[in-house]
């Protein structure tokens, strides 16, 4: 069995478990190890089985991937609407003049 494979394979359920925990900084030094180990893979002499069980993990992360990149970009997107809520309304005076009708800043410093 190809040591090269067995340390992948070990790499993806690290990756598994770090993308399922939400770190990020895990995840992003996970890929680079993994990405600089995959090129030292041989699967010449390696087990079929194997060889189709870390084909599985690295679909399965791939999945969980793309799962927490949608879950960020629509954490990303909801913060820009709350932000935008929280800042003033754009309207039009009397005069056909643009205004603006509340808070031109939003405030998040709140005092005691």
């Amino acid at each position: 069995m190809d040591k090269s494979l067995s340390d992948f394979e070990k790499l993806l359920d690290e990756e598994r478990a770090a993308l399922k925990a939400g770190h990020l900084e895990a995840i992003r030094g996970i890929s680079e190890q993994r990405d600089a180990l995959l090129g030292r893979i041989s699967t010449d002499g390696s087990d079929a089985a194997h060889l189709q069980r870390v084909q599985e993990k690295a679909r399965r992360n791939s999945v969980l991937m793309e799962a927490f990149r949608d879950g960020i970009k629509s954490a990303m997107r909801r913060i820009g609407e709350v932000q935008k809520a929280a800042g003033p309304i754009a309207s039009y005076g009397a005069k056909g003049d643009p205004r603006e009708i509340g808070n031109t800043r939003p405030n998040w410093e709140h005092k005691a």
